[in-house]
């Protein structure tokens, strides 16, 4: 057996939903559930912030922008 022989103890982790489904290891972490959570949240706040910031020093201000004169007429 790749986990010991018959009768010895070993920790492990059971469903509680189905009994005689039993794992020796936790699929993932708590540290890798914090990362997963985290730094994807906190990009997000970071860009949300970013993009509301130029949109208040921005806002109808929209004749500097060369793109938006480039299309009218000379």
């Amino acid at each position: 057996m790749e986990h010991g022989h018959e009768g010895n103890v070993i920790p492990c982790y059971q469903d509680t939903e189905n009994p005689r489904n039993v794992a020796v290891d936790r699929v993932i972490s708590t540290a890798m559930m914090v990362h997963a959570i985290l730094w994807p949240s906190l990009g997000m706040t970071i860009s949300l912030t970013g993009c509301g910031i130029f949109w208040w020093l921005n806002n109808g201000k929209l004749n500097r922008l060369f793109i938006y004169n480039s299309f009218g007429p000379n």
